[in-house]
Protein backbone atom coordinates (compact mmCIF):
# COMPACT_ATOMS: atom_id res chain seq x y z
CA UNK A 1 0.00 0.00 0.00
CA UNK A 2 1.26 3.65 -0.23
CA UNK A 3 3.71 4.88 2.30
CA UNK A 4 4.83 0.96 2.80
CA UNK A 5 8.38 0.46 3.85
CA UNK A 6 10.66 -2.13 2.41
CA UNK A 7 13.46 -3.41 5.06
CA UNK A 8 16.01 -6.32 4.21
CA UNK A 9 18.00 -8.00 6.31
CA UNK A 10 21.15 -9.81 4.41
CA UNK A 11 24.50 -11.77 5.30
CA UNK A 12 28.19 -11.16 4.06
CA UNK A 13 28.95 -14.50 5.75
CA UNK A 14 28.68 -15.99 2.29
CA UNK A 15 25.83 -17.93 0.73
CA UNK A 16 22.20 -17.22 -0.63
CA UNK A 17 22.01 -14.18 1.91
CA UNK A 18 25.50 -12.60 0.71
CA UNK A 19 24.82 -13.34 -3.34
CA UNK A 20 20.77 -12.66 -2.46
CA UNK A 21 20.34 -8.93 -1.33
CA UNK A 22 21.85 -7.20 -4.81
CA UNK A 23 19.34 -9.26 -6.75
CA UNK A 24 16.64 -8.62 -4.17
CA UNK A 25 16.67 -4.87 -4.42
CA UNK A 26 17.44 -4.93 -8.16
CA UNK A 27 13.71 -7.01 -8.92
CA UNK A 28 12.12 -4.39 -5.87
CA UNK A 29 13.41 -1.77 -8.59
CA UNK A 30 12.27 -3.43 -11.58
CA UNK A 31 9.19 -4.41 -10.30
CA UNK A 32 6.83 -6.02 -13.32
CA UNK A 33 3.48 -5.12 -14.52
CA UNK A 34 2.46 -8.17 -14.05
CA UNK A 35 3.33 -7.42 -10.26
CA UNK A 36 0.14 -5.85 -8.57
CA UNK A 37 0.78 -2.39 -6.90
CA UNK A 38 4.03 -2.24 -9.32
CA UNK A 39 4.73 1.79 -9.03
CA UNK A 40 3.80 1.53 -5.45
CA UNK A 41 7.03 -1.55 -5.09
CA UNK A 42 9.11 0.70 -7.57
CA UNK A 43 8.50 3.64 -5.25
CA UNK A 44 8.86 2.51 -1.60
CA UNK A 45 11.20 3.52 1.10
CA UNK A 46 14.02 0.79 1.19
CA UNK A 47 16.09 -0.19 4.24
CA UNK A 48 18.91 -2.38 5.09
CA UNK A 49 20.75 -4.32 7.39
CA UNK A 50 23.70 -6.60 6.44
CA UNK A 51 25.08 -8.88 9.39
CA UNK A 52 29.32 -10.00 9.99
CA UNK A 53 29.37 -13.81 10.90
CA UNK A 54 27.94 -14.63 14.41
CA UNK A 55 30.15 -17.93 14.58
CA UNK A 56 33.08 -19.57 13.96
CA UNK A 57 34.41 -23.28 13.55
CA UNK A 58 37.41 -24.97 15.45
CA UNK A 59 40.23 -24.09 13.36
CA UNK A 60 42.44 -27.24 15.01
CA UNK A 61 39.84 -29.80 13.96
CA UNK A 62 40.25 -31.76 11.28
CA UNK A 63 36.42 -32.36 11.13
CA UNK A 64 34.02 -30.22 12.65
CA UNK A 65 30.72 -28.65 11.86
CA UNK A 66 29.12 -24.52 12.57
CA UNK A 67 28.39 -24.57 15.87
CA UNK A 68 26.87 -21.44 17.10
CA UNK A 69 28.82 -22.09 20.57
CA UNK A 70 31.90 -21.33 18.78
CA UNK A 71 30.88 -17.87 18.88
CA UNK A 72 33.23 -14.92 17.43
CA UNK A 73 34.47 -12.68 19.28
Amino acid sequence: QEGDRIFIVSSIFGGTGAAGFPLLLKNIRDAGQSLENNALIKAAKVGAVTLLPYFDIKKDAKKTSINATYLCS
